[in-house]
């Protein structure tokens, strides 16, 4: 069985506020956005759903992984080298 949950006002407040802000940056499908209230949440040890935490952390890699490409994608905009071509598209695809 569940054990019931009990917590004081001013924790469960706390942690509302701190689902929705998630929630909210979540939402926006920005990097930065949910990199700062994500990290916030874990460095404060603030104890959110475990769904919704989880949900969190894949986006957050998602996101970051993506920046992470778009970000590779403009450093070889222009390339000379064949041979540095080919070495770009192997490392784009193992991202």
């Amino acid at each position: 069985m569940e054990k019931p949950v009990c917590r004081c006002d001013n924790c469960l407040a706390k942690i509302t506020d701190c689902e929705s802000r998630l929630k909210q940056a979540m939402e926006t499908s920005d990097f930065a956005t949910v990199d700062k209230v994500f990290t916030k949440i874990v460095n404060d040890n603030v104890d959110i759903d475990v769904m919704l935490k989880r949900e969190a952390r894949r986006l957050h890699l998602r996101l970051e992984k993506e920046l992470d490409i778009r970000n590779f994608i403009k450093s070889v905009t222009h390339v000379d080298n064949y041979k540095t071509i080919r070495k770009s598209v192997k490392i784009l695809t193992e991202k």
